[in-house]
């Protein structure tokens, strides 16, 4: 049985794209994700936006957008961000998903760009794009590697219903790297995309990872490790272990830290960087100073 072309158009498909917009607590930045995608120049889509359950005023600004907007609006409890793109992709009716998270928006073009390239090559089942990434006043853009399975660009693909449903969509376990896990998971059906060479998604960077974001990094490429340990490579392994170790460090707890970061040795025993954390990881007044609580993400 192959599994590289899923995806099947029938008559009951009303849309060409249904986005799915995952929503919790961000009323600063929901109206404009929502206006990047009702200005679209390719209109053949529906828009869903799953409230994941918004204690601040999220709920009212998407009521009100309700009553001039045709679009789905799903209200559930509190679930996490990977629970809530099932959700809405349960929901969808059309042949391709895409994920725009609350805070990015998609340029004017971007439903073109995916469409004609789905139009020009139907044997692929996801298309990566390229992003726009602003970090207060820098500006970079980045567009993805030709047949590179996973994404480390959040937010910049398209994706057949069908391969979705197939993979098993979101594990909702995850808080972190929920894009990584999935096309990991895509990765491993012998599935390889399509890459279009233009900006589609402008990416707003995180302004501090505070220690809920660190232990939700912690959290995923521990999951992530033990789900995937036969078929991750031992370069991942090592990169994800330095991680963890690094993200301990953070948090102070330098025996984990340690832990990690040996683990990371066993399979780069010769990288001079983590030999050097290692020994900061020792140091603790030192470790303090490198590595801070608030950092970047």
């Amino acid at each position: 049985m192959h599994f590289w072309h899923l995806n099947v158009i029938s008559e009951s498909l009303v849309n060409r794209f249904s986005i799915v917009i995952p929503a919790f607590n961000v009323e600063n930045s929901i109206q404009r994700a929502f206006n990047s995608v009702i200005r679209q120049d390719y209109l053949d889509f529906e828009l869903i936006v799953v409230n994941d359950g918004s204690t601040d005023g999220t709920h009212a600004i998407l009521s009100e957008l309700e009553k001039a907007n045709s679009f789905i609006l799903i209200n559930q409890q509190n679930q996490g961000v990977s629970a809530a793109r099932n959700s809405g992709a349960t929901q969808a009716k059309s042949d391709w998903l895409i994920f725009l998270d609350s805070d990015d928006e998609l340029i004017p073009s971007a439903l073109a760009q995916f469409n004609k390239a789905i139009e020009s090559d139907s044997k692929r089942d996801f298309w990566q794009a390229g992003i726009r990434r602003i970090s207060g006043q820098n500006l970079q853009e980045l567009i993805p590697i030709q047949d590179e399975y996973h994404s480390k660009i959040p937010g910049t693909f398209c994706i057949s219903k069908g391969l979705f449903e197939q993979v098993g969509g979101y594990d909702e376990q995850m808080k972190f790297s929920e894009n990584t896990e999935l096309f990991h998971r895509v990765g491993l059906k012998g599935v390889i995309g399509g890459v279009i060479s233009e900006i589609t998604l402008i990416y707003y960077d995180s302004s501090t990872g505070g220690s809920k974001n660190l232990q939700n990094m912690i959290d995923s490429l521990l999951i992530i490790l033990d789900k995937h340990e036969t078929t991750l490579s031992d370069h991942v392994k090592y990169l994800y272990h330095q991680i963890i170790g690094v993200n301990y460090m953070r948090f102070r707890n330098y025996s984990l830290a340690r832990k990690h970061l040996l683990k990371a040795i066993s399979y780069k025993p010769l990288k001079a960087k983590t030999l050097i954390r290692l020994f900061i990881s020792m140091v603790p007044p030192l470790a303090k100073k490198l590595y801070p609580q608030e950092v970047k993400l």
